[in-house]
């Protein structure tokens, strides 16, 4: 994810971090920012003819967001199953495809492995895998994949 392009994850972790300290109601809040930050950073970029990819953006803007909420200490888990709920929405507002905007997000979550403990790992591939039967796996083997520098 390094590179030139626009730092979502920046302004992401930025916004949680500002906005949800102290919300009750911070994975649904985050799952929120995420959605309309998706949105408006894919419509922004092609607008602008930017060079960043959609799936550049996604993953950049869930990197962003889970970043936010590691620094509140917030429900990680719980947020990226809002999030993934969400993404389907996303992808219909920008005419891409849900299923590839749900990779995306969590390839952007996955880069965040190295500063997830083993438990909050296991707690998001928990929550992935009973919300999406199945796809808990597929977010395991993507944030092995980041450990490694392989994403």
């Amino acid at each position: 994810m390094a590179g030139e392009g626009y730092p979502f994850e920046t302004l992401m972790r930025e916004i949680v971090v500002s906005r949800l300290r102290g919300a009750k109601d911070a994975p649904e809040q985050a799952a929120k920012i995420a959605v309309q930050a998706i949105v408006v950073g894919i419509k922004g970029t092609q607008a602008a003819g930017a060079q960043q990819s959609p799936a550049e953006s996604v993953r950049r803007i869930a990197k962003g967001i889970i970043e936010g909420m590691v620094l509140l200490d917030g429900d990680v888990a719980s947020t990226v199953v809002e999030i993934l709920r969400r993404t389907a929405d996303a992808g219909n507002q920008v005419s891409l495809d849900p299923a590839d905007m749900m990779t995306w997000v969590m390839e952007g979550i996955a880069t965040n492995a190295k500063i997830l403990q083993p438990q909050q790992l296991n707690k998001i591939h928990d929550a992935i895998d009973v919300a999406f039967m199945g796809a808990g796996q597929i977010f395991i083997n993507l944030a092995e994949k980041a450990k490694h520098g392989d994403l």
